[in-house]
């Protein structure tokens, strides 16, 4: 997959598909970062939900492997949202398409 940021109205896209980010931290953009990336097989690109104050896969674009992570040194899933309230649940096991 590419990820790239940002369209022309500040949206990160996954193979020109632009995401649905209701899940921002409010009042945050997309990414202030401008990257376009293509994801290598068996590795992940991550955002956090607070892109002003996230550590993620853009902090490390410099680093090898380009941000990515191997598969195998995920030791962890989602299995619930904390927060905000409102988004209190559970994480469907399921892939959801273009959620890179």
């Amino acid at each position: 997959e590419r990820v790239t940021c940002c369209d022309a109205q500040g949206r990160i896209t996954v193979d020109g598909t632009p995401l649905s980010e209701p899940y921002l931290a409010p009042g945050e953009a997309p990414s202030d970062l401008r990257f376009d990336i293509e994801v290598p097989a068996g590795r992940l690109w991550v955002m956090g939900d607070h892109r002003s104050d996230s550590a993620d896969s853009r902090s490390h674009l410099g680093d090898p492997g380009g941000g990515t992570v191997p598969l195998d040194r995920v030791v962890g899933r989602v299995v619930a949202v904390w927060w905000p309230p409102v988004q209190f649940g559970g994480v469907s096991a399921q892939p959801q398409g273009a959620q890179t």
